[in-house]
C-alpha cells in the first residue's frame, strides 16, 4: 500500500505548534485501534513519485516516522490482513426460466 504523509505548516505560520515536528505511528493509524486496514509488517520509505527507494530505518513494533513542517514522505507499506471465515453463511442460486 502507498502512504503518503504530509505537514501542511511551514515554519513561522500561525502559532508554534501548527509547525512543530509530528510523529505519526503507522501501524496505530493503519491497524484496527486506527483505520482498521490491518497489521503493518514492514515500512519502505519511497521518494515521492514511489519509483526509487529512499535509505531510511523505519522499524520497531509502532513504525514511527517524523514529518517535519512543511515535508511530504510516502511509504510502501506491507500490511498482514487477517480475514476470518464464516462457515455459516449460506449461498442459494435461484434460477428462473
Amino acid at each position: 500500500m502507498l502512504v503518503r504523509l504530509e505537514h501542511f505548516f511551514p515554519p513561522g505560520e500561525g502559532p508554534s505548534f501548527y509547525y512543530l515536528p509530528v510523529t505519526v505511528s503507522l501501524q496505530k493509524l493503519l491497524s484496527n485501534d486506527g483505520y482498521g486496514l490491518g497489521k503493518v509488517i514492514g515500512v519502505n520509505e519511497t521518494a515521492l513519485g514511489a519509483n526509487q527507494w529512499k535509505d531510511s530505518n523505519i522499524n520497531g513494533s509502532d513504525f514511527e516516522v517524523t514529518i517535519q513542517p512543511f515535508e511530504i514522505r510516502s511509504f510502501i507499506v506491507n500490511i498482514e490482513i487477517e480475514v476470518e471465515f464464516n462457515p455459516t453463511i449460506q449461498v442459494t442460486w435461484t434460477i428462473f426460466d
